[in-house]
């Protein structure tokens, strides 16, 4: 008997490797594979701020709790990789619009990307 379900929807781009956008597991939690800043037609968005970036990661997260049943509000930890830790205020700047109290426990560590500023992966709690 397969202990998770994969989450997949058309709202948030498709993965791009060999992974899931996410799983809901036969526990109380969803795991959400990091998302970068794709369109839903799968292609990065370029020239885009980090501003713009984290909207767009953000706005795929909340796509993909929903395909599920769940909410931001239901999301218990977050990773943020940022390309540029001087970002980390910018990136703030957008993330508290999405996200009111009790906040999500988070970790944000500095990344090596080439195209794009910003992935970040969720744990969501059924």
């Amino acid at each position: 008997m397969q202990k998770f379900k994969v989450i997949n929807t058309p709202d948030a781009p498709q993965p791009v490797g060999t992974y899931s956008q996410a799983v809901l597991s036969s526990g109380p939690f969803l795991f959400v594979s990091g998302q970068t800043p794709r369109l839903t037609n799968g292609k990065l968005m370029v020239n885009a701020s980090i501003e713009e970036q984290t909207k767009m990661v953000l706005e795929n997260i909340q796509a993909i709790a929903r395909s599920a049943g769940l909410e931001l509000k239901d999301i218990v930890h977050v990773t943020v990789y940022l390309n540029d830790l001087a970002h980390k205020a910018q990136f703030e700047n957008v993330y508290k619009t999405f996200f009111t109290d009790p906040l999500p426990a988070r970790i944000v560590v500095q990344s090596s990307f080439k195209d794009f500023d910003v992935e970040i992966s969720a744990i969501i709690q059924k």
